[in-house]
């Protein structure tokens, strides 16, 4: 199993048994923040049902350390692929029921009955662990501000992942690389991991439900999440994501002529009034942001038959991405 830290510690150089000396190597390779935190480690209490995370109250006495942010990022993409089995099953049974109950459905029966199995299983999912926004009204009412479901997994999924943000048994044996450590019964002694799981899988469950009914538009998971953080670094651009999105699909699609697909890609675009960057702008953007080395945008001869078939192409290509099958 390849992960960047798992194992990455070697035992005979690791001061292991003296946590003081521990917290000091760690530091001294990036693993932890050198500050301590000041609160305890987040954990649920099975008698009253709810998260904690308590103020450090022997903070001289015992302190506890953060890891650093991309340490905590590898932990846990080690904890959801070690577990994998676990969160693929509950989501597998419940596709296979979902089709079973779909089948010999037209598509808008079918997006009725996926959008009611979205909102049950959604309301399992514990949202305390997410701090609501508040609105206030002209009349000076509160009320809660309304959010993206999926923004609000995203949410969830952060808070969950902190979690696991401390230095403890479990993450010093993921850095020793002792894999017979993570069991199933360390998922019955350990909340957090029990919650991650669950949530997990429930997460399949409701992407991939809105991944095929296009419940909403997802910005926080898979390529769309990447995409968006590379269109926000482009805040001069006159257009919107989803036109940034359409360019994206068509740069890395092209498989041959790619300075010809770009300047009628340019044309088309231009023409259609769907962006306002001159073909200098244009030209730069491409080049930086898909790493290519074109000269100049412009047509010799905007009537040549192989340019406008590509417009036409474009124009299919345009009018499929705007309304997307089942729409």
């Amino acid at each position: 199993m390849k992960n960047a830290y798992f194992g990455h510690i070697k035992r005979f150089s690791f001061p292991e048994g003296n946590y003081d000396l521990e917290i000091r190597y760690l530091q001294e390779k990036s693993i932890l923040e050198i500050k301590p935190s000041l609160f305890s480690p987040i954990y649920f209490d099975e008698n009253t049902k709810l998260w904690s995370a308590p103020v450090n109250e022997n903070y001289l006495e015992h302190q506890f350390y953060n890891l650093k942010p991309n340490v905590l990022q590898a932990y846990y993409n080690f904890l959801i692929k070690h577990y994998q089995e676990r969160i693929d099953a509950p989501f597998i049974r419940f596709s296979f029921e979902l089709d079973e109950h779909l089948y010999g459905l037209d598509k808008k029966e079918q997006k009725k009955i996926a959008l009611k199995s979205f909102k049950k299983v959604f309301s399992t999912i514990d949202s305390i662990l997410v701090v609501p926004e508040i609105n206030l009204s002209p009349e000076g009412i509160e009320h809660l501000k309304s959010i993206s479901r999926l923004d609000l997994l995203k949410k969830y999924r952060d808070t969950l992942k902190a979690t696991h943000n401390i230095y403890d048994e479990s993450f010093k044996n993921y850095l020793l690389g002792k894999i017979d450590f993570f069991n199933d019964s360390l998922i019955e002694r350990h909340a957090n991991l029990r919650f991650t799981i669950d949530f997990e899988s429930k997460l399949k469950k409701l992407l991939s439900l809105n991944d095929r009914f296009k419940f909403e538009e997802d910005y926080y998971f898979g390529i769309n999440n990447q995409l968006k953080e590379r269109f926000e670094r482009h805040p001069e651009l006159s257009f919107n994501f989803q036109v940034f999105k359409f360019i994206y699909q068509c740069i890395t699609n092209i498989e041959k002529s790619e300075y010809a697909n770009v300047v009628s890609l340019y044309y088309f675009l231009f023409d259609n009034k769907i962006i306002r960057e001159d073909a200098n702008t244009f030209k730069y953007f491409i080049n930086n942001e898909f790493n290519r080395d074109i000269s100049r945008i412009k047509i010799d001869n905007i009537t040549n038959r192989k340019h406008q078939q590509r417009i036409e192409n474009f124009t299919d290509l345009w009018r499929k991405f705007e309304s997307p099958e089942g729409e």
